[in-house]
């Protein structure tokens, strides 16, 4: 692993121009009568400098500065996401086919730079247990990495396309993984076995999955512009993992007009978030 200080930059102070309304009242002449009426107007009242000082206010975050960047990466960052539980270790992966691996606390050291796909990495998921992480790439494989050493630990073939899209299980003590990619499959995956449990044909490209709260089920969008809900426990596989006869979602989800590129589920499961 690669050892990269990160860079900290402290939040810019305001400018002096920031103004705030204050409310004039002006007395004037009606074109009737001679008399006279009040009219309310407005003009620019400097705010108390006090405000901007910095220091004034006690800040609660331990973080070195309001505003912390980080720079290690060779091309675009295409996915982020922070360690389960205290969030002390930021993952990144990016277009250069790196996964990297930062401190958040202290001098935001970047202690890995993990390499082993042969594309850019499109997205990321810690484990449950913050112990690894999966990602997944155009070069159609997810891998598997060790979050401590950054070492690749596995990987995952069976897309015949790019793959868009990874989850892992939100359950602790849960090993499977689900992946989305261009070949129109979504997939599931046993971290302790070598193929996919099963792989279910969705009819167009899939470039989002999620995992609901309860591990059971499993939510997939993408070019269709629809969100399905599936029960894993519905779907069972022949000998080559593909999905036995045609498995049917539980719900599908309609509104959006273009291929949806991201699903979340919030912490109770309750609600889902597409975008």
């Amino acid at each position: 692993p690669a050892h990269m200080a990160g860079k900290r930059k402290a939040a810019a102070e305001p400018s002096g121009d920031d103004t705030a309304l204050g409310v004039v009242v002006q007395r004037q002449k009606t074109s009737e009568g001679g008399g006279s009426a009040l009219a309310v107007t407005t003009q620019p009242k400097p705010f108390s400098q006090k405000a901007f000082q910095p220091g004034a206010h006690q800040r609660t975050s331990s973080l070195h500065a309001p505003i912390m960047l980080l720079e290690g990466h060779e091309d675009a960052v295409t996915c982020i996401e922070f360690s389960p539980g205290d969030g002390d270790v930021l993952a990144t992966g990016g277009a250069d086919k790196t996964l990297l691996l930062w401190n958040v606390r202290g001098e935001n050291e970047n202690f890995a730079a993990c390499k082993g796909h042969k594309n850019a990495i499109l997205d990321l998921r810690w484990t449950a247990d913050g112990n690894d992480l999966v990602t997944c790439s155009p070069d159609t494989t997810l891998r598997l990495w060790d979050a401590t050493t950054g070492q690749q630990t596995k990987t995952m073939k069976g897309h015949s396309g790019f793959v868009n899209a990874c989850d892992t299980s939100k359950r602790l003590g849960d090993f499977t993984v689900v992946s989305g990619g261009d070949d129109r499959s979504w997939k599931m995956w046993d971290l302790r076995q070598k193929k996919c449990v099963f792989s279910v044909m969705d009819g167009f490209p899939v470039t989002a999955v999620a995992f609901g709260a309860d591990g059971l089920n499993v939510y997939t969008a993408g070019i269709a512009e629809v969100v399905k809900q599936w029960d894993v426990r519905t779907v069972s596989s022949n000998a080559n993992g593909d999905a036995n006869g045609a498995p049917a979602p539980l719900m599908t989800l309609k509104g959006h007009a273009d291929t949806i590129t991201g699903l979340r589920l919030s912490p109770d499961g309750a609600k889902i978030l597409s975008n």
